[in-house]
Parts: C-alpha cells; structure tokens; sequence
C-alpha cells in the first residue's frame, strides 16, 4: 500500500500537466476517463482488501477514503511545496490506515480527552 501511494505521488510529481488534464477530462464528463478511474478504484479496492486480509490495515477502510486522498494530492499539484506536502499527507493516510492494538486505540482515545479538557474547542458561531 505505501509503495503504491508513494508510487502514485511520484507518478503526478513527473506528469506535472497530468493533474490539469485530468480535471479538464472530469469537467468534460469524458468516457476514458471514467474508464482509468474505475480500474485505478479497482486496484486500490483490491490493494486495500489484501491489506485488511493481512491485518496490516484497518477492517474499517474502504477505497474510497484512499481515492479521496489521492484526488486531493492531484487537485493540489499546482500549490508552492506541493511534494513535500503531498508526501506528508501520504505519511497521514497510511498512519491512519495501521490497525493499532486495542491498548493503543485506548491510549489515544484518553490522550485526546485529555488535551481537549485542557484545550476545549471554542462554541461555534453564533452561540450554538
């Protein structure tokens, strides 16, 4: 899964005008490229069943979380410093992708309890 995302990003890195044509294909409603997503969401689809198979992945992830980011990471190719953030983001997804121990998910889930009784959120706006 790392591989192929990372892949995925270095792929958009060395096809810079990739991003753009692509959004000109969606805006278009062409029909090849409903063709390349749909078997690009296949491979992703297997890629993440096998993970969850291994246990190396959440059993609560589907494809289209992965897809979500990996559009994201295209729509914003044109932004200043975009690779290293591209690979940050990569590095989020696949933290939240990982199975964690039970103890770990108890762990966490106090940890942010904590830093939000210490740094409760602010009211919304307009006192809701």
């Amino acid at each position: 899964m790392a591989t192929f995302l990372r892949g995925m990003v270095d792929h958009i890195d060395a096809h810079q005008g990739l991003a753009r044509t692509l959004a000109t294909l969606m805006a278009a409603g062409s029909g090849a490229l409903a063709e390349g997503s749909r078997a690009l969401e296949q491979a992703v689809t297997d890629l993440v069943a096998a993970a969850v198979k291994d246990g190396a992945v959440r059993d609560d992830v589907d494809a289209g979380a992965v897809m979500m980011a990996l559009h994201g990471i295209g729509a914003a190719h044109d932004r200043p410093g975009w690779r290293a953030e591209a690979d940050g983001v990569i590095t989020l997804v696949l933290d939240g992708l990982r199975r964690s121990g039970s103890g770990d998910a108890q762990r966490e889930q106090d940890s942010a309890g904590t830093a939000l009784r210490r740094h409760p959120l602010p009211p919304p706006a307009g006192g809701q």
